[in-house]
């Protein structure tokens, strides 16, 4: 917070939402020569997506790029989001997926590390099957398997295939969901790094 400006916090408070999720995305730049010139040439930007919305209405994604030499924030663009969109994943191939809870389903966007250009791929999928009906929480490990935590159904989760290509999600059949915990609800699921670790909230 403290290496924000005062017109970014401002912009934050201006919000008002009734949940904002931040993700932060490093991308690094380079020359054809730059490594084998000096690894200093290299050029790293830093991406802000943030996802806003007020309780039942359609929510905003907010991509912001952060100054190189400062920490002021640039507003590069703003996507549609389904209703009550609760979190947000990333990977390292530049798939960017949003859970809109009310929506019952999962933006899917398209990430030009180069230009900052944010795309959407396609309309929201939609989970189905027993307990995967409210995506709240989302999270993607490397090898493209995609966990999407329903919120209001105890100790459910709905797992998906990525194509590392196109980004597109398909919802593993016949079940598609794990279910545990006790009977205990799960909001949000991380993944630790390229270990396969699960944790969830």
């Amino acid at each position: 917070r403290s290496c924000l400006s005062l017109r970014a916090q401002s912009f934050l408070k201006s919000l008002r939402v009734a949940m904002l999720m931040l993700f932060i995305a490093e991308c690094s730049s380079r020359s054809e020569n730059a490594a084998a010139e000096n690894s200093a040439a290299a050029t790293t930007s830093q991406y802000f997506f943030i996802t806003s919305f007020r309780h039942n209405t359609a929510g905003t994604l907010y991509v912001f790029r952060k100054s190189q030499t400062a920490c002021d924030l640039t507003q590069v663009s703003t996507h549609t989001l389904g209703t009550n969109p609760f979190d947000l994943t990333y990977d390292q191939r530049g798939f960017l997926y949003v859970a809109n809870e009310s929506s019952s389903n999962i933006s899917v966007f398209q990430f030009n590390k180069n230009t900052g250009t944010l795309t959407a791929l396609g309309s929201p999928v939609t989970q189905t099957g027993p307990g995967t009906t409210l995506p709240y929480g989302i999270a993607i490990h490397q090898s493209g398997w995609v966990y999407v935590v329903d919120g209001q159904n105890p100790g459910s989760i709905g797992y998906f295939q990525q194509n590392q290509t196109t980004g597109a999600i398909t919802q593993v059949t016949p079940t598609g969901h794990l279910a545990f915990g006790g009977g205990n609800r799960v909001w949000f699921p991380a993944i630790y790094g390229s270990r396969n670790h699960f944790y969830a909230t």
